[in-house]
C-alpha cells in the first residue's frame, strides 16, 4: 500500500488472483496398480507450473469403499484431489484401453461398425443384415459424392447401389 501525503489522492495496490486451471486426470486401473498408473500420469503435469492440485477421476475394476479409502490416504501426500471414482468391468477397461492405444487406427468405417456391433447381443443374421444395410448406406453416400462430382463435370449420374439392389429385387420406389 502506497500512501501519498495529505491533500493528495492516495492509491492502494493489491494482488489479484489469476485463474489457473487444474488438470483433470482420468485413470482406469485396479487396486494393485493404481499407484504406478497415477505416478505415470502425474509425470505429465509438473506441479511447479501449477500450484493447484490436479483433479482425479478413477475407474476401478475392483471398486470397494476400503480400496477408495486406501486411495484417499495415499493421495493426501500428493498434489491430487479425487473428485470421482466408480466401478468399471475388466472388459470395459480393456475396450477403453484398446481405443486409446490406437487399435482402431487404420480400420475402415465398415470394420469399425462391425466392432461397434460386437458390443450388442444379437444373432449372426441380425448382425449380417445390419452390416449389409450399413454397407449400402456407405456406398450410397460414396456414390452421391461421386455423382455430384460427375454432374459438375457434365457426366450423367448412375443409380445408387441401394437403388440397384432394390431394382434387382423388383422393388421400384
Amino acid at each position: 500500500v502506497y500512501d501519498q501525503p495529505e491533500g493528495q489522492s492516495s492509491f492502494k495496490v493489491s494482488k489479484l488472483p489469476i485463474p489457473i486451471f487444474r488438470p483433470l486426470i482420468r485413470i482406469q486401473t485396479n487396486s494393485e496398480s493404481f499407484k504406478e498408473d497415477l505416478m505415470q500420469e502425474l509425470e505429465k503435469y509438473p506441479t511447479r507450473e501449477n500450484p493447484l492440485a490436479a483433479f482425479l477421476e478413477m475407474a476401478l475394476t475392483d471398486y470397494s469403499t476400503t480400496v477408495i479409502e486406501e486411495i484417499r490416504e495415499y493421495l493426501k501426500e500428493l498434489p491430487v484431489e479425487l473428485i470421482n471414482s466408480y466401478a468399471i468391468s475388466k472388459n470395459e477397461m480393456e475396450e477403453e484401453r484398446d481405443l486409446h492405444m490406437g487399435h482402431i487406427a487404420g480400420k475402415s468405417t465398415a470394420e469399425l461398425f462391425s466392432l461397434f456391433l460386437e458390443s450388442f447381443e444379437m444373432s449372426h443374421e441380425e448382425k449380417k443384415d445390419l452390416e449389409t444395410s450399413f454397407d449400402l448406406l456407405l456406398e450410397e453416400q460414396f456414390s452421391e459424392e461421386n455423382n455430384s462430382a460427375d454432374e459438375e463435370e457434365g457426366n450423367p449420374s448412375r443409380p445408387s447401389k441401394q437403388q440397384e439392389v432394390l431394382n434387382a429385387k423388383g422393388v421400384n420406389p
